[in-house]
């Protein structure tokens, strides 16, 4: 068994998928405690014998970005774009250290980037994540109507793991 998690800031989430690549159950992030979140690894980890948890990891990104506007006048203007808010970024950071503190040392933890696991799986999404919902579904039609924006990535993550694990 492998756990996929995404620590994403409101569509972060954790999916329990077993060597054949079948999902068993999906655990949402957003609304869940630290408590919530720790209880559900560990009952995982006691019931499923679950081998190695596989976690999203991304390192600090600029929240802002320069894009260039033209002008009528012929000149080009920079113009600072907001990437990401301070709040959703902190959020990011605070579920991507609660799920490693609930599992370092107690299983493998496997750090993977995203541009990994979506070129591994031919599933690049550009920052759409309609993209990987519809590719989760695709590839779990027996889970599609449970497949959201919040627990996509996790069970792609997930499927990831299991490819890498029971080749």
């Amino acid at each position: 068994m492998i756990i996929g998690g995404d620590p994403g800031s409101n569509s972060g989430g954790l999916c329990l998928m077993d060597k054949n690549g079948r999902i068993w159950e999906v655990f949402k992030l957003k609304d869940a405690t630290v408590l919530d979140t720790k209880l559900k690894i560990a009952t995982w980890l006691e019931c499923y014998g679950v081998e190695h948890f596989y976690l999203e990891w991304q390192g600090p990104r600029p929240a802002y970005r320069t894009e260039h506007l033209h002008c009528n006048c012929g000149r080009t203007v920079p113009v600072q774009k907001q990437l990401q808010g301070v709040k959703s970024i902190w959020t990011f950071a605070q579920h991507f250290g609660e799920l490693r503190a609930s599992i370092i040392g107690v299983i493998p933890l496997v750090e993977v980037r995203p541009d990994k696991w979506m070129k591994f799986l031919g599933c690049r999404t550009g920052g759409d994540k309609k993209v990987t919902k519809e590719f989760a579904q695709k590839y779990h039609p027996y889970f599609a109507k449970s497949i959201t924006h919040w627990n996509a990535d996790a069970i792609l993550i997930a499927q990831y793991g299991v490819s890498q694990e029971y080749k």
